[in-house]
């Protein structure tokens, strides 16, 4: 949950730089008043969910263009697991996605959570872009009174997100964030072909020498007492890392040696998964690793309050899906094709800004104008 937020605000800037849906003429026509759902008193066009899912598609499918230039094979038709296919999948998100955004717009007012009159104009020049971008009939297919809707409450979610999370103050124990410190050197037991990428195992014979080297840098350096100066000595790098025994994302059998040892102790040549090490404890308790070990147990606990949060609002929700309006939304004959835009005077400045992540020009050039095939 730690890059939610992330990717909520690349979503709304990403839509925000949607100039064109287009569908070809196999797509057959369907009627975008219809009711698809009820999202508690809500309900909900099936021209809102079409363009929800058109939405979705145009990123998929680069995806699945990226990877077919691999050599994988991935169509919509085919299946992901027994009895489901790819498009029956996406949907089923889709259609998830769109239910937790009305859910978290309805809970909007609770939290004061409003869009701005500059976030409103900006949507609304945004909705005016994609519709002067699309031709009739295309619009006939996406319809592109829906945009402004789809941006509004992607928004409106992204508020939600921050301000769920800021009504939570969890508490962390001084021993849950305590980080001890060590600087370890690392023989890596595996290696990489640089043609396929494909990774093997060394030799016995390989690892056996990279053993003797761990061990013969290990009673170097305690004999010159600094395993990161008699490192550099050695033309080696001795990396510093923080640790804890509960919270680690280094090999579980080092951080085990180096909990165990006192301050300024060795360990032993450890064998670990994919790698040898040897290591040096330099602190029993880092202040600086501590403090941001602590900011990142807030900030993962907020994350699960506010996952927990939507979780039991949309258990709460009575929501009714029209199946039968549902399954008119097919991908078969529509193709979504993503290319950039050509921004005209009206468009230039139709993106939201966000204060609380750096978003490059390349993020907003991610999902753009998309044509037919």
């Amino acid at each position: 949950m730690k890059s939610l937020k992330k990717i909520v605000a690349l979503v709304a800037v990403a839509a925000l730089s949607i100039s064109a849906l287009a569908g070809c003429q196999k797509q057959k026509p369907i009627d975008n008043k219809e009711i698809v759902m009820t999202v508690g008193d809500k309900k909900v066009e099936l021209g809102m969910a079409n363009f929800f899912v058109r939405y979705q598609q145009s990123m998929m499918e680069q995806q699945m263009e990226m990877y077919q230039s691999y050599g994988y094979v991935m169509e919509w038709d085919m299946e992901v697991e027994e009895g489901k296919t790819y498009e029956e999948s996406m949907k089923e998100d889709t259609l998830k996605s769109l239910q937790q955004l009305y859910v978290l717009d309805a809970h909007a007012a609770d939290y004061k959570v409003a869009l701005t009159d500059d976030e409103t104009a900006k949507i609304e020049e945004a909705a005016k872009a994609f519709a002067k971008a699309n031709k009739d009939e295309v619009k006939e297919k996406v319809s592109a009174e829906y945009a402004a809707e789809y941006l509004r409450l992607v928004t409106i979610s992204e508020k939600m997100y921050e301000a769920v999370k800021a009504s939570h103050t969890p508490e962390v124990k001084g021993e849950e964030a305590a980080q001890k410190l060590m600087y370890y050197v690392k023989y890596d037991t595996v290696k990489q072909d640089s043609s396929t990428g494909q990774t093997s195992e060394l030799s016995d014979d390989e690892v056996k020498k990279l053993k003797k080297d761990a061990k013969a840098l290990l009673d170097g350096a305690k004999a010159n007492g600094n395993l990161e100066s008699y490192a550099k000595e050695q033309k080696l790098t001795a990396t510093k890392a923080a640790f804890s025994v509960d919270r680690s994302e280094l090999d579980e059998k080092l951080v085990k040696a180096a909990d165990k040892l006192e301050l300024n102790g060795f360990t032993d040549v450890i064998v670990g998964e994919s790698a040898i090490y040897v290591a040096q404890v330099t602190s029993l308790l880092d202040k600086d690793a501590t403090e941001a070990e602590k900011k990142e147990i807030i900030e993962e606990r907020k994350n699960e309050f506010y996952t927990e949060t939507v979780e039991k609002w949309v258990e709460d929700t009575k929501i009714k899906v029209n199946d039968k309006v549902w399954d008119k939304i097919s991908l078969e004959g529509l193709k979504i094709s993503a290319v950039e835009p050509e921004e005209d005077d009206e468009s230039k400045d139709s993106t939201i800004e966000d204060s609380a992540d750096d978003k490059t020009d390349d993020t907003a050039k991610d999902s753009t104008e998309d044509t037919a095939e």
